[in-house]
């Protein structure tokens, strides 16, 4: 167990490393990720003008969890700003997986752009169902709407944007493999969340929302995954 004290240096440590990555928006910081090895858990702190607050995300999948490996250098890290953003679409992802890593498990996505948005989408996940691929599969759902232009995804998977901002660099060189050799879990997916954002014209915004911490947007897209993996397969 880590000292307060030796709690606070590597915070404040890792806040520095990374710090270069904060940008402001609308008057406030979006959520950067710090990451340090010997911490066992992943923390995300969210800066406003007033205040800071720690929080920890839902979880990961358990058979998901060696997929993301140790951080040791932060000069891999991603900023969660794909260019640069100014007035952008917003939109909240989520993804859904009723009896998670169960054979019968059922899965669904949700893309919430607003209260009676056409956009809006709510549908099965095909294939392997699991929360994860639940939630990068929304992702991409909402990067297909929004082929170009900026954006800014917001969600609550940990999994989703530490994956995508940080580890995806590191696995495009060793050809998709974890620190331990073996095959990244669901690089299928992040294999095309790579591209369609790379491919795009615009900017790509992350931003860390607490879970069912009441933010309304969250919870739509939440309803949204929910009734989607409660639809008949297609």
């Amino acid at each position: 167990m880590y000292s307060f004290g030796f709690q606070s240096l590597l915070l404040n440590t890792a806040s520095r490393e990374i710090g270069r990555h904060i940008n402001p928006a609308k008057g406030h910081f979006s959520s950067v990720l710090n990451l340090w090895k010997g911490l066992d858990q992943l923390k995300t702190e969210q800066f406003t003008r007033c205040k800071q607050k720690i929080f920890v995300s839902k979880s990961f999948d358990a058979t998901d969890q060696e997929t993301l490996d140790p951080v040791t250098n932060t000069e891999n890290v991603k900023s969660d700003i794909n260019g640069s953003v100014n007035e952008s679409t917003i939109v909240y992802t989520d993804g859904s997986c009723l009896d998670n890593g169960q054979p019968n498990a059922r899965a669904g996505i949700g893309v919430f752009f607003g209260t009676n948005d056409p956009r809006n989408v709510s549908e099965i996940l095909p294939g392997i169902a699991t929360n994860n691929r639940a939630e990068l599969s929304a992702a991409i759902r909402a990067l297909e709407i929004i082929p170009h232009g900026d954006i800014e995804i917001r969600t609550d998977s940990n999994y989703l944007i530490t994956g995508i901002t940080i580890y995806i660099k590191k696995w495009k060189t060793n050809n998709f493999k974890t620190y331990s050799n073996k095959p990244v879990k669901n690089d299928d997916l992040f294999k095309k969340l790579d591209y369609l954002i790379s491919s795009r014209t615009g900017a790509v915004k992350w931003t860390l929302i607490e879970a069912h911490s009441g933010d309304f947007g969250n919870t739509q897209a939440d309803i949204l995954a929910v009734e989607g993996s409660k639809l008949n397969p297609v």
